[in-house]
């Protein structure tokens, strides 16, 4: 969330560092310059995944939908990831995260959800 710090520490800061990472931002975010910094950070880890709220803003962690989002990718990342369980895999795709996600509930909300940056 809220993807920062690469453009303090560059890429030797990070060198290290080979965790899968998943990745949410807020594509409106009027706080943090989104689309550089994600990028930055998304194309550094081969195995990021990243899932991007298209017209969501910074404070779209206090939105019951949004959390709601949030909580499913993050299941299904850490079960994935943490758990070694593929059953988890089809929930972290381009397909499921623009196609099925956006209209589950609690309410029908955030329809703009992309699989990456928005445009690329």
């Amino acid at each position: 969330m809220g993807a920062e710090g690469f453009d303090m520490t560059g890429p030797a800061g990070l060198e290290d560092a080979r965790a899968a990472v998943l990745l949410i931002g807020a594509g409106a975010d009027d706080i943090n310059d989104f689309v550089p910094a994600t990028t930055q950070l998304f194309e550094h880890y081969p195995e990021s995944e990243l899932i991007t709220f298209v017209d969501a803003g910074h404070l779209m962690i206090f939105e019951s939908d949004a959390v709601a989002q949030m909580r499913r990718f993050a299941v299904a990342f850490f079960g994935l990831h943490l758990s070694g369980d593929d059953a988890y895999a089809p929930y972290l795709t381009k397909e499921y995260v623009e196609e099925v996600a956006p209209g589950l509930g609690p309410a029908e909300s955030f329809e703009t959800l992309v699989w990456g940056i928005p445009g690329s």
